[in-house]
């Protein structure tokens, strides 16, 4: 089969990462992968040590972008895929236009919740074969929100669980460079620093948790507005030494090689939680708010714990716990791995062909009145 990518935005996050590990599972199955991206930025350079993907410079920088889409209409000529694929609203209607004039299906994924106004949702599915969401919370609200049903599938993130895996070496040199002993336990944070993701509830939690138990660490990997703010409620702990600070790193792998633990606290609109699947991958117990489709990343009470979303204390009691207890730490990291192997991004390439099986043969659709 022959799949054409498109995915120029900007940055890295989970939509980005899910982008390149589908591309990349898909061209080691054997198949055909093209990707029209912006160069030089975190999507391409995920894709540009894959030697047999074919890779297409492409930028839209506005919903409506004529440029970026007779660009990508003279690409999906030049590849002649059997499907296009995208996965950043920006760029739907783009796409909708730019697969309609090359006379190829289009499939998008969709990794938020985000409302679409109804005569542009109505419009944009006559010209979409089918919708996928990585959980089974955002394809119910996906169908509150007025998408059909049955256009509307689920396809987890995938994870190369080959690339997240423990590394002693590496383990031992991340956490040298941040000062930590062996019997330190070290809990991580990775993604944006904002509101959304919880962070100033578990800085919260966090100081309290030191204060108990002065092995505690905790190691800050990513990048957002709410930096300086996140920063300043660190220092109000009895221990600011123990906060670790990272950039974002286009390579993850070296933080939760340190790690000990890892939470994800978000409390807005949270899809699925993909940092939790990649630090299970790692054999890392993990904690995640009861929250969106976050509980369909762990397993509770085998790989992890869920808790409440906005509750410092409950957060804290949670963090100490699981620190002074290490026999449940291990028991939550051996189940760790075994559960992250369901995401594992070959896995979900299959599932991921199946449902394009489903939405019928390859320009064979109907064409949009």
């Amino acid at each position: 089969m022959r799949v054409l990518f498109v995915g120029s935005n900007r940055g890295g996050g989970g939509t980005e990462s899910h982008f390149i590990s589908l591309a990349r599972a898909l061209s080691e199955s054997g198949h055909e992968v093209s990707a029209a991206v912006r160069p030089d930025d975190f999507i391409h350079r995920g894709l540009a040590g894959d030697d047999r993907i074919r890779l297409f410079p492409v930028e839209f920088n506005s919903r409506r972008d004529l440029r970026a889409v007779r660009d990508l209409v003279r690409i999906a000529r030049a590849v002649r895929p059997d499907w296009i694929v995208g996965a950043f609203k920006a760029e739907y209607w783009g796409l909708a236009i730019a697969a309609k004039a090359a006379d190829v299906p289009l499939v998008l994924f969709s990794h938020l919740d985000q409302r679409i106004r109804p005569l542009m949702l109505n419009r944009l599915m006559r010209l979409v074969r089918g919708v996928i969401v990585p959980s089974d919370y955002l394809r119910q609200r996906k169908i509150e929100r007025g998408l059909p049903a049955q256009r509307v599938f689920v396809v987890p993130n995938p994870i190369d669980v080959d690339r997240f895996k423990p590394d002693a070496t590496l383990r031992a040199s991340v956490r040298s460079s941040l000062g930590l002993c062996d019997n330190d336990v070290l809990l991580g944070f990775v993604g944006r620093f904002e509101p959304a993701k919880g962070v100033e509830t578990l800085a919260d939690a966090l100081n309290r948790a030191i204060g108990v138990d002065s092995r505690l660490h905790a190691f800050w990997v990513g990048h957002g507005k709410s930096e300086q703010a996140l920063r300043d409620l660190t220092t109000q702990g009895s221990c600011p030494t123990h906060h670790h600070w990272s950039p974002w790193l286009d390579d993850v792998r070296p933080a939760y090689a340190a790690m000990d633990m890892l939470a994800l606290p978000s409390e807005g609109s949270e899809t699925f939680g993909r940092v939790l699947v990649e630090a299970q991958a790692y054999g890392l117990p993990v904690l995640g708010a009861r929250n969106g489709g976050i509980p369909e990343a762990l397993s509770e009470g085998k790989t992890g714990l869920l808790l409440p979303k906005r509750d410092v204390e409950s957060w804290a009691t949670a963090i100490t716990d699981l620190a002074s207890d290490e026999n449940r730490r291990l028991r939550f990291a051996s189940a760790a791995r075994d559960f992250a192997l369901r995401f594992d991004s070959r896995r979900i390439a299959d599932e991921f062909l199946g449902v394009l099986e489903m939405l019928g043969p390859a320009r064979a659709h109907a064409r949009p009145a």
